[in-house]
This record gives C-alpha cells, sequence and structure tokens, in this order.
C-alpha cells in the first residue's frame, strides 16, 4: 500500500527480501571463479588445436615447396 507511512519493520522486511533475491539471482565469487576456470580451460583447448594446426600447415608448406623444386628440376631435365 503506496498510500500509508514507511515503517522501521517494512524496511527490514524489504531488506529481507531484496538480501534473499540477491542470494538467489547473484553469482557467488566462486560461481565467477568456476565460470573463469571454464573459460580458461576452453582458450586452452583452442590454443592446443591452433598450434596443431599452424605446425601441420607449416610442415605441409615445406614439403610443398620441396615438391616444387623437385618439379621445376625435373621440367628442366625434360626441356633439355
Amino acid at each position: 500500500d503506496l498510500e500509508r507511512p514507511v515503517k522501521v519493520k517494512d524496511l527490514i522486511e524489504f531488506k529481507d527480501e531484496l538480501g534473499d533475491f540477491l542470494d538467489e539471482k547473484m553469482a557467488t565469487k566462486q560461481d565467477s571463479v568456476a565460470y573463469k576456470n571454464e573459460i580458461m580451460t576452453g582458450q586452452d583447448k583452442i590454443s592446443k588445436k591452433l598450434d596443431q594446426v599452424l605446425t601441420e600447415q607449416a610442415s605441409i608448406g615445406g614439403r610443398l615447396d620441396e615438391h616444387e623444386h623437385r618439379i621445376v628440376r625435373l621440367e628442366s631435365h625434360a626441356q633439355a
């Protein structure tokens, strides 16, 4: 009822209800740490996979250079 004056009892009741709401809805520090750990673990997995892909790509690139060199050499012998 918005027409009646607010009493101390009303404020205490509101504080208790607000506290209960915040306890239910707000993330705790422990929740935040767990979420951060989840994110960091996911990033570690992605970093490892990216490193794998880049290593494979470098290996393939090196082999392509070798093949290109051999093809050029073979073509030059075929033309001679």
